[in-house]
């Protein structure tokens, strides 16, 4: 990046003579430095010690979680901002044409609400899987029931994924979708069956399985939960640890789908796949970890065929517990809310119809949202911005002094082969396929599920849709994807805090500029990087620069490894080597993010605010938190911790350390030798 000290501006004069306001605060960010003590902490933070709480310290001191909530930071008050303007989209439908997307939304929408008939229909609404299960009399009977139930779950259309204990998607590959069978049967991370902190919640989870078990009146409540417990367990042991499981290379293993009968001949795989697929073999498929085939198979010939009975019967009605009357729904409160996010109270049930809209008519409603409240004006301007820092990458790749010119010019091909979806669906999906109706939530979610897994099914090796997205238009969302060299932002995006057209550059640069140029990042990340310009796994480096690329990324896994975060009085170690995708994104988000700005005022004549810039990126990043979700997302989260993307990312930049006057004896100096630059 092209430096110069006098487009550094002072931080102190900028300060001072914009009155750039603290979030949450009425205080300029010049004047607080009063000696306030802030949760504890000691005096009001300075920016060369601690950004982060220097930028949003009083927030953190004086907000109080709402007892319905388990984390608040800038996008969830944001989403809702954003909820509270889809609630009124839909009660604002009123006498809606039969058949229609607005008829489907309403009815889905009312049919959580009317809780006196989900209470009435009790298990019934599902009692025809569960009764599918206990039917099953040989274990080739009850692998076609779990493939069969699983697309009719509610994970098959929130999650995209189907087929029980193991899992199938479609991911592109080549331009085509390819069949992608993965490791599945666990209700949450490997990390919550294996690691010693999580015993409490999984006592938790055990009286949950309990609870709902012998209020289905199963026999010996107590002892299904043990045996589920125990069960999952043991398929967790099976999964890949999450770092292990980030690896490209290792988890894009393309074989015959022949091979693997003759792998896992434990397991029933003929009746699965005719269950699942109406079809007995397919020709090549994706295997994203090989182990976990064989050693399921083994575990599913020798576990007891009620045993998995009780596993499938138990899973069903806890994945459909919310959506189910009382007391199913209460006991889904007790754990998933109070246990596991620490909750008092649940969300209202209006914001619960809303949420259960969000979750199954999702395009439906984001088109309703676009129509409503999206600006083609903001779409435009931030496709200039995505450009310019298109640009921004584009000069660093020029530029770069470890990159060999064969290596630049792959990485500037794919770069400028990067397309960026921004706002909405240019094609709305079809959604008159599916079977909504009024007094049936839990019979219209299966439909919905259905239908999503069958349109999956038939695209197996077609040509991959491009106009399919899989983030609605109103999610506070941004992404990246490697196999189709793509970046999406969807249109909640676009407006404050992370975008604003009438506020200052620094401002947008700083908060969605650093989003976009993230999501380009990932395209260059430790993993992304092995994709080239069409998204095809393939090495396009020379050895030279892979090796000179694998050190830098090295010096992130130490950088962030030797780092650690306290959450209510414990102390917790980043984990450097399962974050290290996101940490890399951050730093390339940052840098190039500043770039960007920098050329665009450049060019346009105007005043630098890196100041500012700094100070938006970090006011993007406030987050509080309760310490229970803290703690197991510091152990198993792909993202550090919000203060670690702020402090740690800002440390590897000069102009950081330039504009804050950082020194040696600052908490956040770093030496120039140890600072990561891509």
């Amino acid at each position: 990046m092209k430096r110069r000290e006098d487009a550094l501006i002072n931080r102190r004069n900028f300060l001072a003579s914009t009155g750039l306001l603290l979030v949450g605060s009425s205080v300029p960010a010049s004047t607080y430095n009063g000696g306030k003590e802030l949760n504890g902490a000691g005096p009001a933070f300075r920016p060369q010690d601690d950004l982060y709480r220097y930028v949003n310290g009083k927030w953190l001191y004086e907000y109080q979680l709402p007892a319905d909530r388990a984390s608040q930071s800038s996008g969830e008050e944001l989403a809702e901002r954003i909820q509270l303007q889809l609630t009124e989209l839909i009660k604002a439908i009123h006498d809606p044409l039969p058949g229609s997307i607005e008829q489907k939304i309403r009815d889905l929408y009312d049919a959580q609400l009317d809780i006196e008939t989900r209470d009435q229909l009790g298990l019934s609404p599902i009692r025809d899987l569960l009764d599918a299960i206990d039917r099953a009399g040989t274990k080739q009977e009850l692998a076609g029931a779990m493939a069969a139930i699983s697309k009719e779950l509610p994970a098959g259309k929130t999650q995209g994924a189907m087929g029980g204990l193991i899992g199938f998607r479609i991911v592109p590959d080549g331009g085509v979708g390819r069949p992608m069978l993965f490791q599945s049967g666990i209700r949450f991370d490997r990390a919550f069956y294996v690691s010693a902190d999580q015993v409490s919640r999984r006592d938790a989870y055990r009286k949950f399985l309990a609870r709902i078990a012998s209020a289905a009146d199963f026999a010996d409540g107590n002892s299904r939960a043990d045996a589920m417990l125990e069960l999952e367990s043991r398929i967790a042991g099976l999964h890949w640890d999450r770092s292990r499981s980030r690896d490209a290379s290792a988890t894009r293993n393309v074989i015959k789908y022949q091979q693997i009968f003759d792998s896992s001949p434990g397991f029933d795989w003929v009746d699965w796949t005719v269950a699942l697929f109406e079809r007995e073999v397919f020709g090549d498929v994706i295997v994203a970890q090989p182990s976990f085939m064989a050693a399921v198979g083994a575990l599913w010939s020798e576990v007891d065929i009620d045993l998995w009975r009780n596993y499938l019967a138990l899973g069903a009605i806890r994945d459909f517990c919310f959506y189910l009357g009382r007391p199913f729904s209460d006991y889904a409160f007790d754990f998933f809310g109070r246990a596991m996010s620490g909750l008092t109270d649940p969300p209202s049930d209006m914001a619960s119809a809303v949420e259960t809209v969000d979750k199954f008519l999702d395009h439906a409603l984001g088109r309703k949202y676009v129509e409503a409240h999206f600006s083609e004006h903001a779409m435009l301007l931030v496709s200039d911005m995505v450009e310019n820092i298109k640009d921004a990458y584009r000069r660093n790749f020029s530029t770069s002094a470890w990159m060999s010119d064969a290596t630049k010019v792959a990485a500037i091909e794919k770069l400028d082969s990067m397309s960026a979806r921004i706002g909405y669906p240019k094609v709305w999906p079809d959604c008159h396929k599916y079977e909504v109706s009024r007094g049936r939530l839990i019979g219209s979610i299966r439909a919905i599920s259905k239908v999503e897994c069958q349109h999956v099914i038939a695209s197996i090796c077609k040509p991959v849709d491009n106009s399919v997205w899989s983030i609605p238009s109103y999610r506070v969302e941004a992404s990246y994807s490697r196999q189709q060299n793509r970046i999406t932002l969807a249109a909640a995006v676009l407006q404050p805090p992370y975008f604003d057209p009438g506020q200052d550059a620094a401002l947008n640069y700083g908060a969605i500029g650093s989003i976009i140029a993230h999501e380009i990042g990932h395209g260059f990340d430790d993993q992304g990087a092995k994709y080239d310009a069409v998204g095809n796994l393939r090495d396009w480096w020379t050895d030279q620069d892979r090796s000179a690329f694998e050190q830098k990324v090295r010096a992130v896994v130490d950088q962030y490894g030797r780092l650690t975060v306290d959450t209510s009085g414990r102390t917790h170690r980043v984990n450097g080597a399962l974050t290290v995708g996101e940490n890399i994104a951050d730093i390339r988000g940052l840098t190039m993010a500043l770039e960007a700005y920098y050329l665009e005022s450049q060019k346009r004549g105007e005043r630098l605010d890196f100041a500012a810039f700094f100070i938006s990126y970090a006011r993007r990043w406030r987050q509080k938190i309760r310490s229970g979700i803290a703690n197991a997302a510091t152990a198993s989260s792909v993202h550090a911790p919000a203060e670690v993307r702020v402090n740690q990312v800002v440390r590897n930049t000069s102009e950081f350390h330039t504009v804050f006057d950082v020194r040696s004896t600052d908490r956040l100096y770093l030496p120039a030798s140890e600072r990561v630059s891509f």
